[in-house]
């Protein structure tokens, strides 16, 4: 038994010796401890513009400003032990004690709830080694931590460790963050001070007292508690400290860094942090040179053209928000990306985070559905009351326009014409082109689709409206290039993804009715005097208001409105939307020479294009379409041809559409703005309204009706002409014609 205990603890001794000199040792770095008194300057990571030179995101001014110890203000020290690792001075690197509480803490609650790492351990893992989340990482950190406490005293691995930490807004150690945060030298901070500088090296970016300012109060809070509870602080100098108001140095965020496109960097950090699985602070150490696609001349005038525009009239108590996005179409770049008004104020992206109602914006997805499938610009429609169970689709103007062409639908943002068109061609074949445009948001299948029911984000609907001004290619957005090691090794670089979703039939007709939305329709605010294809979007009640419009170059979505989503006073998509939109686009293109769209197919929309519909001048094929008549048919002179099967000229007649009362057509008014009228949740499709053909009293045959689809462009042998109101055959009244 003796032979085999000595032989079992040789074998672990060798094990143990293999496992420290072949797995732990080959990792570990070399330990010189008067090299941490020193910072390279190639350590820090750098983020950059699309020219390769301009930092966007620097905190260079503040990297390493070294303090000894005895110059750190004695809260400070004892509020940061409190927190961090109350038995600093009695371990030797690594607190035993610590570990099992914790593990027992861990076990109890089911989850991770508590750490056990020292202040020594921290210093090991933050300078010499990276986050990495494995068992070798915590035993190299384990031997580096014991390896420094032999070196080092207490107070020496204290001083290197305040003046390592990060504590956000680019300051690296005490002294930097005394300097940004309350303009003071370390051995100058108050009790309240030292307790809120603690706090941060937990979570930088989340309790920043510039942008968070509650919760770093609550986090300081719980440290000076913490205070109380190692005998450090009394009970009533608790409660004075707890109470006392956080005061911040005002130009602290001048002095932290360069910070160029705060929400754009913010976008990409998370990005890069994800990407290459790093904590904040070894992000930041690591010396990544990160490579983007932004460029820093259209992103300044974005910025300055949102605050140049920030002169609404506030109707709430909240501040409105605004945010802008600009896509090279070929390449998918991002080069310009502001996802609020005030960075400072509110951190929140509303590019890439913030699903928003997009009103009338989605009508350029069911009409690029329609015109894949086949129709025209010059298809006829009725702009009359329907209805789909309780719900009735409005115009803005609450009024009824009569006949019309689908251009003209879409040119002035006609609601009623948008879901008769999203019936016929069905929302979920609308969602498949949607999809293939490049659309990540999820979409509802129903009617008020068409009306922008289905929230989407700018970033989204903006990438996905591009692959129009990409020529019917999917290009998709990103906005890194390539990140490199503080070495110059390429860790990562980015590779276009492109995708064929339309062809260049539906982009060209698609194209020039967009065109026609600046030049006669809802988008005339954002002429800046060149080819402009856009689309404007009003959310129901006014609460979001959307450009997105392209050059052939460029493309650009604006979006407006309130955070909690509350009606805005007057804002619509054509107004200081597709102003802003001005705003910025005109100084973007100023000097530089003008494009125009080589578009092969279709008419342009002119004026004439979209005139009102003369009835006289409709065929019968046209004037009985289901989808313009919606389940009537006019009196005329000459009876038309039908067939034994209750069809006109062979052509099935589908009824999509309940008729709600006589039609109210007015002269034809150009509508600038166009918030839907989406009310109550709609079903996928409308109900079948009585046969006309009955109602008149035609006799017909009941057959299986043909499935030939009714084409605008036929004649029939008979042309049907208006009657002044008379009385029918069946002595009923006669429907009123729309002039």
């Amino acid at each position: 038994m003796l032979r085999f205990i000595s032989s079992l603890c040789l074998f672990a001794a060798l094990v143990a010796f293999g496992l420290y000199f072949f797995w732990l040792t080959p990792g570990l770095p070399l330990i010189d401890t008067n090299s941490l008194m020193v910072s390279s300057p190639n350590k820090w990571t750098q983020v950059y513009a699309a020219d390769g030179k301009t930092p966007i995101l620097s905190h260079g001014k503040f990297h390493f400003k070294h303090v000894d110890i005895d110059k750190v203000s004695q809260d400070f020290k004892d509020a940061l032990i409190a927190t961090e690792d109350r038995r600093f001075y009695q371990h030797k690197g690594i607190d035993l004690y610590g570990v099992l509480r914790a593990t027992v803490i861990n076990i109890t609650k089911g989850s991770i709830r508590e750490g056990a790492s020292t202040l020594t351990q921290q210093l090991s893992r933050n300078v010499f080694l990276n986050n990495e989340r494995s068992l070798k990482r915590k035993l190299q950190e384990m031997l580096i931590a014991t390896e420094l406490e032999k070196k080092l005293s207490k107070d020496e691995i204290l001083e290197l460790y305040v003046n390592h930490i990060y504590f956000g807004e680019g300051a690296y150690g005490i002294s930097a963050a005394s300097e940004i945060f309350f303009n003071k030298s370390p051995d100058k901070l108050s009790l309240e001070e030292a307790a809120l500088l603690a706090g941060l090296p937990q979570a930088p970016t989340s309790l920043n007292p510039f942008y968070n300012k509650e919760r770093a109060v609550r986090r300081r809070n719980e440290v000076l508690t913490n205070l109380y509870e190692v005998k450090k602080l009394d009970k009533d100098t608790l409660n004075t400290a707890i109470k006392k108001p956080v005061s911040l140095n005002p130009n602290g965020r001048l002095l932290s860094a360069a910070n160029r496109a705060p929400f754009f960097n913010q976008m990409v950090v998370m990005k890069v942090r994800k990407l290459l699985e790093l904590d904040e602070q070894t992000f930041w150490q690591s010396g990544l040179k990160i490579y983007t696609t932004l460029n820093h001349i259209a992103q300044k005038k974005a910025q300055q053209a949102i605050q140049a525009h920030y002169r609404f009239k506030q109707k709430s108590k909240y501040p409105l928000e605004a945010s802008i996005v600009s896509i090279e179409p070929e390449t998918g770049k991002i080069l310009a990306y502001v996802g609020g008004a005030n960075f400072a104020r509110s951190q929140f992206d509303r590019v890439s985070t913030a699903l928003r109602a997009p009103g009338s914006l989605f009508k350029v997805f069911t009409y690029t559905a329609a015109i894949e499938k086949g129709f025209k610009p010059d298809r006829i429609y009725l702009d009359e009351p329907i209805k789909a169970g309780k719900w009735e689709p409005k115009n803005y103007d609450k009024k009824f326009h009569g006949y019309m062409s689908m251009a003209k639908a879409f040119v002035k943002s006609n609601n009623v014409v948008a879901v008769k068109t999203l019936h016929e061609v069905t929302p979920d074949a609308v969602i498949q082109v949607a999809k293939r445009m490049g659309v990540q948001s999820q979409l509802e299948s129903n009617l008020s689709l068409t009306l922008g029911s289905s929230s989407m984000t700018l970033l989204d609907v903006t990438s996905a409206i591009g692959t129009l001004a990409n020529k019917g290619v999917r290009s998709e957005p990103y906005g890194i290039e390539k990140i490199a090691n503080r070495y110059g090794d390429v860790l990562y670089e980015h590779y276009r993804i492109e995708t064929e979703a339309l062809d260049q039939k539906t982009v060209d007709q698609m194209t020039r009715m967009m065109l026609g939305v600046v030049r006669f329709g809802t988008g005339g605010a954002a002429n800046i005097g060149r080819q402009v294809a856009g689309k404007t979007g009003t959310s129901d009640e006014h609460r979001d208001g959307w450009f997105v419009g392209f050059t052939p170059d460029l493309i650009t979505g604006v979006w407006m409105g309130y955070d909690n989503n509350t009606p805005v006073y007057k804002l619509s998509g054509g107004g200081d939307p597709a102003l802003l939109w001005k705003h910025y686009m005109k100084p973007y293109y100023e000097g530089k020479p003008k494009k125009v769209f080589q578009l092969k197919y279709g008419d342009p929309i002119t004026s004439e294009s979209i005139h009102d519909v003369d009835l006289e001048k409709l065929s019968p094929i046209e004037t009985h379409h289901p989808l313009a008549l919606a389940g009537r048919i006019l009196p005329t002179t000459d009876e038309p041809d039908l067939e034994e099967d209750g069809t006109l000229n062979g052509e099935a007649e589908q009824q999509p559409f309940s008729f709600i009362g006589p039609p109210a057509p007015q002269k034809s008014q150009t509508p600038q703005t166009e918030p839907s009228s989406i009310g109550p949740k709609p079903p996928k499709s409308l109900p079948k309204p009585p046969n006309p053909l009955q109602q008149n009293k035609v006799r017909a045959k009941p057959v299986k009706p043909p499935t030939i689809k009714p084409h605008i462009g036929s004649r029939p042998k008979h042309r049907l002409q208006p009657q002044p109101p008379a009385q029918q055959a069946n002595g009923g009244p006669v429907p009123p014609v729309p002039q």
